[in-house]
């Protein structure tokens, strides 16, 4: 049992130190993209480093400034994804946060606490909201390049016959969701054991 706090104090300790930084890192981002309303865009196009600069898996490409996009459309593009971005970020502290939740009987030697089943599920529920997002995500993205940049348009030169989206939807947050409300269950099962075996003594 004293391994187990220990660890679990440990553990705590870590995931109170991954919250500050996912603090810090949201605070980041609601900082830089309203700052880019306020940039001089023709600057940023010009010096080939802005708006007309895309990555894609690694690979960057910098098209000519007459095919970069209008700069509201491309705002309007970053507002979304950084929103969906700050969204994924406040659903994983609050997993955190619930991790802690869990921790936190844990450390007192109490692993089989009623709250623990509890609180897992809880976790389970926020990965579906966390696959959800993450899968958005990635629609945004991709379909936003290829309207964004009129893709189509860069290749028309017969090279390339078609520019499409491969959207590709991640489930591995079900089967996760299910292997963690599964655990609930048997923490709760094992809560009720623990009540019976106080009581029979």
């Amino acid at each position: 049992m004293e391994k187990l706090m220990t660890t679990s104090k440990k553990l705590d300790f870590v995931f109170g130190v991954m919250q500050k930084i996912i603090i810090a890192v949201a605070a980041i981002m609601l900082v830089v993209v309203p700052t880019l309303f306020f940039i001089n865009t023709d600057t940023v196009n010009s010096d080939g480093n802005g708006y007309n600069i895309i990555d894609i898996n690694g690979i960057r490409l910098e098209i000519s400034e007459k095919f970069a996009p209008d700069t509201k459309e491309f705002l309007v593009y970053m507002g979304v994804t950084t929103t969906l971005a700050i969204a994924i970020v406040t659903v994983i502290y609050c997993m955190i946060s619930i991790i802690r939740k869990i921790l936190k009987p844990m450390t007192e030697g109490c692993p089989f606490d009623k709250s623990v089943g509890y609180n897992i599920r809880k976790i389970a529920n926020m990965t579906i909201i966390l696959g959800l997002l993450a899968n958005a995500f990635s629609a945004v993205e991709t379909i936003g390049t290829i309207f964004l940049f009129r893709l189509s348009e860069l290749f028309a030169e017969g090279a390339v016959r078609k520019v499409s989206a491969n959207l590709s939807f991640d489930v591995t947050f079900f089967i996760v969701y299910f292997i963690l409300l599964l655990i609930s269950h048997i923490f709760i099962y094992g809560t009720e054991l623990q009540k019976l075996s106080d009581e029979t003594l």
